[in-house]
Order: structure tokens, then C-alpha cells, then sequence
């Protein structure tokens, strides 16, 4: 599993929340209460989406606390809140132009909380002697 689809199921399980649809959310991550949709008998089907993994949403949570705040809220922003680009941008304190720009913050914020996870999954690595 890539980052970015670790990241995702991270903001599906904080959209979701941990008791099912609704809820209680991922706290630091989102925080809003999201009711129950009402039942109607008359409402085409809706599409069931399977659930996040929410014990890996909840790894990804505590790494994201431990980032630097311009690169947590620049993930958050991002996969939680679909926030555009300018907006971010403007937020996290990015030049806009060259869009290039960017995306290297966002690659520079994936590889560090991909880099915490794995060292936080296989402390041992920490230890390396040379």
C-alpha cells in the first residue's frame, strides 16, 4: 500500500469515524459530528463503500500529530478538507508559481510521515550500527 492510498484511507476513516457512518471522528484530524443520514423508503439505493481500515487510520493520525505544523496541515488540507490549491498554498505559506513548487511540498510531506511510519512500525531500524 503507497502512502497516498494509506492517506486516503486515513481521510475516508475520519470522514466515516470510528463507530460506522457518523459519529465519533479521527479527533485531531477532523472533529466535526456528521449525523446519521435519515432512512427514506423511496430513495434509490445507495452505494456501499467498504469500510477504511481504521487501525491503520489511526497510525497515520498519531504520526500526522507528531509533524511539523506546516507540513501536518498541508496533508490535512489536502486529503481531509479537498482544499484548493491556492487556498493550501496561502495556508501552509507556499509560493503558488512555479506550481512545481508545490508539489515538491507535498512529496517533501508524504516521504516524512512515510519515513515516521515505517520507523514507528520497525523501530529496529532506528538501531542501525555501522
Amino acid at each position: 500500500m503507497t502512502i497516498r492510498d494509506r492517506l486516503e484511507n486515513w481521510a475516508e476513516a475520519a470522514w466515516w469515524g470510528r463507530g460506522g457512518y457518523g459519529g465519533t471522528c479521527i479527533g485531531s484530524a477532523e472533529g466535526r459530528y456528521r449525523s446519521k443520514p435519515r432512512e427514506d423508503d423511496d430513495a434509490p439505493p445507495r452505494r456501499i463503500r467498504p469500510e477504511p481500515d481504521f487501525d491503520d487510520a489511526d497510525l497515520v493520525d498519531a504520526v500526522w500529530k507528531t509533524m511539523p505544523p506546516k507540513y501536518k496541515w498541508l496533508i490535512k488540507f489536502l486529503y481531509i478538507d479537498n482544499a484548493p490549491v491556492t487556498f493550501i498554498c496561502r495556508k501552509c505559506q507556499i509560493r503558488q508559481n512555479p506550481k512545481s513548487l508545490f508539489d515538491l511540498e507535498r512529496v517533501r510531506a508524504e516521504k516524512m510521515l512515510e519515513e515516521k511510519l515505517v520507523n514507528r512500525k520497525f523501530p529496529e531500524h532506528n538501531n542501525v550500527t555501522t
